[in-house]
């Protein structure tokens, strides 16, 4: 995604140490990222082990908004604590209620051992349970797995409802919207009832409040909003919410849900809302005119300027000369200039930036004559990227307009973060700095604050605090792409690629194909043109280093050390008495000397006591009553699951987890019966 804060390039930062986040990193393909976090009815930035837990290559993980998710991730989520996730590049949104335990297999597969979720889809999702399988696409639901069984609320689409029982009584049921099916434990029928309005608008407010609440305080691009005020968005994403789900016919209902996410910078959603409002009556100009306006802006934050162009064109012929249709096309160039500098083009984008520049200025103009409004800083902010984007950057008109914009706007943190610009690109750091933390005291969850000041500390060399910054931008608005490309950049620059990795697949599920990258080469270092070409003198090659001893030491305290010996960890999970994160063994051995850029393995302690684990007993041919007492006395707990009706003269045909297992205890054992 473009947005007007992601063209300064971290490649252009001479390279050169916030210590590593506390995560472990993925060993395993990154599914999604953390976008939301509630203690109670608060939304928070991250949360402790007590309130949501997440185990990664048998260790417990530091659980932070923005974080990514990687497959294989063991999740509960307790007490009171919400946790919201976006997985597959948005594809699937989930929120999970405590108290609830999960694991995810993949981007589009969740396994639900016990508690509440509820889905939103645009792709294919399956969830899992120990008794049933769903499978959907596009749709909503809601599943709830319970000692007393399990409850699916069908709200929109189609369900696929597969029960898990032995490959033989294997059976199929479609779930129509607007139902509930109830599954209960034991063995008794499921049942599929009508879903009510009550319990449907209770279960779409119930999300839509969560959603709500962790919403950043602002998007972190600059766009003419489609309401007037957050409450009136957020009163219309309510009820925009429900009336698709309960009246879909009403295909307006839709389109305010897709001006809602053009709001929020979400076009995904956007795109997907107005595809299912289809085109307003032609009858109705000003409507048609509003619709592609706004679905230009969607197709262009993903990056699709063909599809961009082609709106926007219909929305111009409509009305030419209006603000709105001005604006866009200023924002249409700016975006495709930056995309031309990218790509080398620097002839194009000169021309392309010329083309934004007179579209603004049409804007401003009622302004300059004393008619402004508020929403005129938009394109006097962008009218000062125009200025910092040409080849010689105009600093004194850049800040001429980002001065403008605040003259129309006070309270605008884009067109302060654009003067913090000014001054760093004069080379002023202190007043740059002084701005950014500015901006920051206003509204801490800032994420493009939080992303410049972490491009500035990069500038100056200082990678740990440039990493800081840019995880705190991460955490304000997970849906901003930049921040996880910059944080990828600041985690490998420090030596920490398995973790800068998943921060580059996160990157990449979230960004078009605008990579933010320099808008034009850095100016070369100042120096004499006649000055003579030094003769190259060989290098000669480093010497070897010797292996620290790392025994006994975390895994973070290694990871901080070997980078900087020039030596690159690898870390394994091994069961162990010793602490749970304790390296244990490592190889080659502490005193060994190596080259620089080899590899230190080092097996990180479970903690996991072996005596706590026992062995799945037989169970098979026993009745129920007989398995769920040979099962107990292992410490394990007994699940029966009956093909039909209880019998005393059933048995158990078929059990799982298997007998020879070794399994914790505590563990269900599931034993299928007929």
């Amino acid at each position: 995604m473009r947005t007007a804060l992601a063209v300064v390039a971290l490649s252009a930062i001479a390279a050169s140490g916030f210590a590593a986040p506390d995560e472990v990193s993925c060993n395993t393909p990154v599914v999604g990222r953390i976008t939301g976090i509630a203690i109670g009815s608060v939304s928070t930035q991250s949360a402790g082990e007590e309130q949501i837990k997440i185990i990664r290559r048998q260790m417990s993980t530091r659980v932070r908004k923005g974080m990514p998710l990687c497959a294989g991730d063991r999740i509960q989520v307790l007490g009171a604590s919400v946790l919201v996730m976006s997985l597959g590049a948005s594809e699937a949104d989930i929120t999970v209620h405590g108290v609830t335990s999960f694991e995810l297999a993949n981007s589009k597969s969740i396994f639900l051992l016990v508690g509440k979720l509820f889905a939103t889809l645009r792709g294919f999702f399956e969830a899992r349970t120990q008794t049933v399988t769903l499978a959907a696409k596009g749709t909503e639901f809601q599943v709830e797995v319970t000692e007393a069984g399990t409850e699916i609320l069908q709200l929109e689409g189609e369900l696929e409802v597969m029960p898990v029982a032995p490959p033989e009584a294997r059976l199929g049921r479609r779930l129509t919207p607007l139902r509930r099916l109830t599954i209960p434990s034991g063995g008794a029928s499921p049942e599929v009832s009508p879903a009510g309005e009550e319990s449907v608008r209770k279960a779409v407010d119930a999300n839509a409040n969560v959603i709500l609440s962790m919403r950043p305080a602002r998007p972190s691009v600059q766009l003419i909003p489609n309401f007037d005020s957050d409450k009136e968005r957020a009163a219309a994403y309510r009820e925009a919410r429900f009336r698709t789900i309960w009246s879909p016919e009403d295909k307006g209902q839709f389109e305010i849900l897709g001006n809602v996410y053009v709001d929020w910078a979400e076009p995904a959603k956007a795109i997907a809302a107005y595809v299912k409002s289809g085109e307003p009556s032609a009858g109705d100009e000003r409507h048609v005119a509003v619709y592609n306006h706004n679905l230009a802006t969607a197709y262009r934050l993903v990056g699709d300027f063909t599809k961009a162009g082609e709106r926007l064109a219909r929305a111009i012929k409509i009305n030419p000369s209006a603000f709105v249709s001005n604006n866009d096309a200023g924002d249409f160039y700016l975006d495709e200039a930056g995309t031309a500098y990218r790509r080398g083009d620097a002839d194009g984008a000169r021309k392309l930036l010329e083309r934004a520049e007179s579209a603004y200025d049409k804007v401003l103009e009622p302004a300059l004559q004393g008619r402004a409004e508020p929403n005129h800083a938009k394109p006097a902010y962008h009218r000062g990227e125009v200025a910092l984007l040409r080849a010689n950057a105009n600093l004194e008109e850049a800040r001429r307009y980002f001065n403008l914009a605040l003259k129309f706007e006070p309270e605008s943190l884009f067109a302060r973060v654009g003067l913090a610009r000014v001054a760093e690109a004069a080379n002023d750091v202190e007043r740059a700095t002084a701005q950014y933390q500015d901006v920051l005291r206003r509204d801490p969850s800032f994420a493009p604050a939080h992303l410049y000041m972490g491009y500035l500390h990069a500038r100056r060399g200082n990678w740990e605090e440039a990493l800081a910054s840019f995880l705190r931008a991460t955490q304000s608005d997970p849906d901003f792409a930049a921040p996880f490309h910059a944080a990828d950049v600041a985690l490998t620059k420090l030596g920490r690629s398995e973790l800068a990795q998943s921060y580059s697949e996160a990157y990449a599920q979230l960004a078009s194909p605008l990579v933010p990258s320099p808008p034009h080469p850095p100016p070369p270092p100042s120096s004499s043109s006649s000055a003579p070409t030094p003769t190259p003198t060989p290098v000669p090659p480093p010497p070897p280093v010797i292996v620290p001893e790392l025994r006994g030491e975390t895994w973070m305290q290694a990871s901080d050390d070997l980078p900087w010996l020039g030596l690159t960890l690898r870390a394994e999970s091994v069961d162990s008495r010793a602490a749970r994160g304790l390296i244990v063994r490592q190889d080659p051995p502490p005193g060994t000397l190596v080259k620089r850029g080899s590899v230190i393995t080092v097996y990180v302690s479970t903690g996991r006591n072996l005596s706590d684990e026992v062995v799945v007993p037989y169970i098979l041919k026993m009745s129920a009553d007989q398995a769920r007492a040979e099962v107990e006395k292992y410490g394990l707990r007994f699940l029966s699951q009956y093909s039909g009706k209880p019998s005393h003269s059933a048995y158990v045909r078929h059990q799982e987890p298997k007998a020879g297992t070794r399994v914790p205890r505590g563990t269900v054992v599931v034993g299928y019966i007929e």
